[in-house]
């Protein structure tokens, strides 16, 4: 099931909304050691990032009655409030919480790598995979930086390509029309990665997340991308996918700067373009 078409400007409201609720998440889910995180405390983003989830809270369809599967939750924990609450409580370190929910070699409980939830242990299919992800990436401009040893397939990385999808998107209805080629490429692609590629672990780990975490700043930041998954996944109608499981990660010494991964250095997103607009003219 596709979405339909946009009706500006609700849907464009609507675009930057599921945009912003879906880079806060990438943000509060990357590493806090690394100079971006700190954007998230920034109290203009964490206003607009507030209003954005309330925004999707009451943009719900009669979808939302559908049933939620394993690791989403109830539509009324789609909320960035409690996880700014907890991280601006007195004495929080969001470094040594993160080493102590992630620590330095990523959780059984909770791996934030896609391919760790994938059946199947052959190199050769987890290399691929990676390498499906990165492709992605680069067909809408983007490499992976040398910075950090991140993987194409990290949690953060993969939403914040979904945000780009989303701006790319709204950029292109609000110049050339909600059914020009681009808008509809970029909700096309945003539907493929978002069902191949995100929908079938993300519960995994969220469910994983909120168990290592107890409470605190990523308790609630697991229980928001739950909310988050599910508004997603039965708003496009899909069904629910089966609960996927870790199978385990590769001890660091086993890993190249890139795991598996046919591209150099994987860190995090760095657009070959701007993404304050799309270049690209629409055919006549």
């Amino acid at each position: 099931m596709t979405t339909p078409p946009l009706q500006a400007p609700a849907d464009l409201e609507l675009l930057l909304a599921r945009e912003l609720v879906i880079r806060f998440l990438a943000l509060g889910l990357s590493d806090p050691h690394r100079e971006p995180w700190s954007a998230i405390r920034q109290p203009e983003s964490q206003r607009l990032a507030v209003q954005a989830a309330e925004v999707l809270r009451g943009r719900a369809g009669p979808w939302a009655q559908e049933p939620l599967a394993p690791g989403e939750e109830p539509l009324e924990l789609l909320d960035l409030e409690p996880a700014l609450a907890a991280l601006a409580a007195p004495g929080f370190d969001p470094r040594e919480e993160y080493n102590r929910v992630f620590g330095l070699v990523p959780p059984k409980e909770c791996p934030p790598y896609g391919t760790e939830y994938h059946r199947t242990r052959e190199p050769f299919f987890r290399a691929q995979q990676l390498a499906d992800v990165a492709g992605f990436y680069r067909a809408f401009g983007l490499e992976i930086s040398s910075r950090c040893p991140d993987r194409p397939d990290h949690v953060s990385l993969e939403l914040e390509f979904l945000a780009l999808l989303l701006c790319k998107q709204r950029l292109a209805a609000d110049r050339w029309g909600p059914r020009c080629e681009q808008a509809q490429v970029c909700r096309e692609a945003w539907e493929k990665f978002f069902r191949d590629q995100v929908v079938w672990w993300l519960g995994a780990f969220a469910r994983g997340l909120a168990r290592k975490a107890e409470d605190g700043f990523y308790l609630h930041l697991a229980r928001t991308l739950g909310a988050w998954l599910g508004w997603e996944r039965r708003r496009l109608g899909l069904p629910q996918p089966v609960l996927a499981r870790p199978r385990g990660i590769e001890p660091p010494e086993a890993q190249d700067s890139c795991g598996t991964c046919t591209v150099e250095g994987c860190e995090e997103l760095v657009p070959l373009e701007t993404t304050a607009e799309v270049r690209k003219e629409p055919q006549a």
